[in-house]
């Protein structure tokens, strides 16, 4: 306690830029371990690239043992369209094209992730204890996922303001990776009522049903190999560090007990956003942001490539709450700030969930509150217009 009491303090006493440049030290050590030791990267682009010559070869993704050269492929657990994406691409502009075109995707997605991260804004004092958690070993996985948060979270500014961008975008991640389908919760940190917000996700949810039961009844055999590959990666291989890695969770083969909790679990991190949003939160730019690390929390497989864009709409919850408990916000940021450091330094599967607990537990903590304090003013869900973000008033105190 005595060391944690020390971080806090010296926490405290450093402006916002400074905060966040010591927090992403971790990062950038990984970074430089990442360079200097001998490894294969970008294993995960590896499996859609063998897929797509798979399929140009005539032979099915799923089936392995195709010799792709100097690839070193994980299993292909993305659906056939994905595969069959890369097959087109590779034959209209070929594999080297390929390979740069998605590499330099994922590297301007990094990068503009990267500089908002270090916005100086009034929310840099709540980002920066959640850019410890920030994982140098995902940049090198290649993962398609990477691109496809970043996308959703960079295309945001026209995403809420069109509803019809943000249907057609959801069901493209979902028929690519069906674990993208948790962004069908951000229809309701979308614009417009409630009723608008849940129409709207319904109709991606049936366009999503529909890819996939075309997918069920018109190739049966490789749907069967598919579903068998994506429960030994998600239920055996690797059960990531969210809520599928949670203790009580990774201990349960039954896949019906898992998906029972959870539709619990799920219901308690969505409503706590909504709550959150729909009481403190009247921009809707950072509404949505709010939104997009709540589908972040609710992938069920969390993996470190998943979480670039978790900072944002934390940090604007945490902003936007006058107080926990008896915490005030001026308290809270220096202790976390510490905490999230020390998760990073513990790295691996241990840390990453530490830090997802956390994230959590504070999510919860913060909803529960404003539900309190709305409950004993007798007013529910009515947007403070007029308030300050607590965060600005940290960011102008250091």
């Amino acid at each position: 306690m005595t060391i944690l009491r020390r971080l806090t303090s010296v926490s405290s006493s450093l402006t916002p830029r400074a905060l966040s440049i010591v927090l992403m030290l971790p990062f950038a050590y990984g970074i430089l371990r990442q360079l200097i030791k001998p490894n294969h990267w970008f294993k995960d682009f590896d499996a859609v690239m063998c897929a797509g010559q798979a399929v140009l070869a005539g032979q099915s993704p799923y089936a392995g043992g195709f010799n792709c050269v100097s690839a070193q492929p994980q299993a292909f657990v993305y659906t056939p369209i994905a595969a069959k994406a890369f097959a087109g691409f590779q034959a209209m502009f070929g594999l080297s094209f390929e390979i740069a075109f998605i590499g330099g995707l994922i590297c301007f997605v990094m990068f503009t992730i990267f500089r908002r991260l270090f916005e100086n804004d009034q929310y840099l004092v709540s980002r920066a204890p959640l850019m410890a958690g920030l994982s140098a070993s995902a940049l090198t996985s290649g993962n398609l996922s990477i691109g496809i948060h970043g996308l959703i979270f960079l295309g945001s500014r026209v995403l809420y303001r069109y509803p019809a961008a943000l249907v057609a975008l959801v069901v493209m991640a979902a028929i690519i990776k069906p674990t993208f389908v948790v962004y069908l919760a951000l229809f309701l940190f979308a614009g417009g009522t409630m009723r608008q917000r849940l129409i709207q996700a319904v109709i991606a949810a049936s366009l999503i049903m529909v890819y996939f039961g075309h997918f069920y009844v018109m190739d049966a055999a490789n749907f069967a190999t598919w579903v068998q590959s994506m429960h030994m990666v998600g239920m055996v291989a690797e059960r990531g560090m969210g809520f599928m890695g949670l203790p009580l969770i990774n201990a349960i083969d039954d896949t019906s007990v898992v998906a029972a909790c959870y539709v619990v679990f799920a219901a308690l991190i969505l409503g706590s956003g909504v709550v959150i949003a729909e009481t403190y939160v009247p921009d809707q730019r950072q509404r949505f942001a709010l939104g997009i690390s709540v589908c972040v929390l609710l992938y069920p497989r969390l993996m470190a490539y998943d979480e670039y864009t978790l900072p944002f709409g934390v940090a604007v919850a945490l902003g936007c709450c006058q107080r926990i408990g008896q915490w005030r916000m001026q308290q809270i940021t220096p202790l976390l700030a510490p905490i999230c450091l020390i998760f990073a330094v513990t790295g691996g599967q241990l840390g990453g969930r530490l830090l997802f607990d956390l994230v959590c537990v504070l999510l919860i903590s913060m909803a529960a509150t404003v539900m309190a304090q709305r409950l004993r003013s007798g007013s529910l869900f009515v947007v403070r217009t007029g308030a300050v973000p607590v965060a600005s008033v940290v960011s102008r105190e250091h």
